[in-house]
């Protein structure tokens, strides 16, 4: 079983609160460089935990598996994660700020967007189709995410299906779109 990390809120050491993204200063972009920069070197491909800690946790262990995706934020389209309201602008900086770092320790890991609220509850939330095709009008965000998550929360299978619809067609226009 692979793991797949959530970066998502600000550690204690970073100034703000855990739903405001740390984008507002260059404190906060750069502690949140070297907050996701370590994690990846230390869980990522070839990361300082697979070479030491596994094995003497594991001793026999199969082969490690270290993380090749990194998952951004959490239902970054809807307020109460993302404080006060969803910016597509800021989560695009996120994303780009997250992916550099990474990329810098395994150039080969992946970036997935935070699980995307099909319909957000609450003041400001985008839907998550009209939000990714919003965010992938910025380059940024284009150059950053290789897979975008979903949440598809419905009362029922049909919903959770045209949710899926949606998002996949939204995807999918964006890629015809570059």
């Amino acid at each position: 079983i692979a793991a797949l990390p959530l970066v998502n809120s600000n550690p204690k050491w970073i100034p703000g609160t855990w739903t405001k993204p740390p984008v507002s200063s260059v404190l906060q972009r750069r502690e949140w460089a070297e907050f996701v920069g370590a994690a990846a070197r230390r869980y990522g491909a070839g990361g300082t935990y697979w070479r030491a800690a596994y094995q003497l946790q594991f001793p026999g262990a199969p082969p490690p598996l270290p993380v090749r995706t990194w998952q951004v934020w959490n239902e970054e389209n809807g307020p109460k994660h993302f404080h006060p309201r969803p910016s597509v602008r800021k989560y695009a900086e996120l994303l780009g700020i997250t992916a550099q770092a990474v990329k810098r320790q395994d150039p080969r890991a992946e970036i997935l967007t935070g699980g995307l609220a099909s319909k957000p509850t609450g003041k400001g939330g985008i839907n998550a189709w009209k939000y990714v095709r919003k965010l992938m009008r910025r380059r940024s965000a284009r150059r950053a995410v290789d897979h975008v998550a979903l949440h598809p929360y419905a009362r029922n299978v049909r919903q959770i299906a045209t949710h899926t619809k949606k998002i996949t067609l939204a995807v999918f226009v964006c890629l015809l779109s570059l």
